[in-house]
């Protein structure tokens, strides 16, 4: 496919909205799903939600994106996105993300408290009655999605300096 449409002057993006993997990979992996407030999977929407705290789901992730990466002749990479879920904000607690182990243990040793607190009535903590609680937990989710975003594009740019293909050290050349 990506042939033909150089062959007819179409450019041709990988594209990824993050922390969408595939639905393939969330089956494959339910030990990496991503929590909602309310402890359940995050399947939110027609996203299918990993958890890119966790060590192991990030590697196994760096290594499919490679693949795909260096396995086709792209014009260039498109991140359309990568955020964490609260369709309502914090109305709708089965939609609000991350509250995998990895960010309530790291928030907790950051701001002393479980950010699922944030969800419990009879918390000091609960959101309606904190905002302050609130507004650090949006804080550190920014934080963390700045330092996934990063780790990414450090990774893309790292193999496009290793150059194991011709076409990833021509990202962009053709646009």
């Amino acid at each position: 496919l990506v042939r033909v449409a150089h062959e007819n002057g179409i450019l041709v993006y990988a594209w990824f909205e993050w922390p969408e993997v595939s639905q393939r990979f969330w089956e494959h992996h339910p030990e990496w799903r991503e929590k909602t407030a309310l402890g359940t999977d995050a399947h939110v929407d027609w996203r299918y939600l990993m958890n890119f705290q966790n060590p192991q789901c990030m590697k196994a992730v760096l290594s499919d994106v490679k693949n795909l990466l260096t396995s086709y002749d792209w014009d260039g990479v498109d991140i359309g996105e990568l955020t964490f879920e609260s369709l309502e904000g914090p109305d709708n607690p089965g939609t609000f993300t991350p509250f995998n182990k990895e960010s309530r243990q790291e928030f907790q040793k950051l701001r002393g408290f479980d950010p699922i607190d944030l969800f419990k009535k009879e918390s000091p903590f609960f959101w309606e009655n904190n905002r302050d609680g609130l507004e650090q937990f949006f804080a550190y989710r920014k934080d963390v999605n700045i330092q996934l975003l990063k780790t990414f594009l450090e990774a893309m740019n790292r193999w496009k300096k290793e150059g194991n293909r011709q076409s990833i050290k021509n990202w962009g050349s053709r646009a």
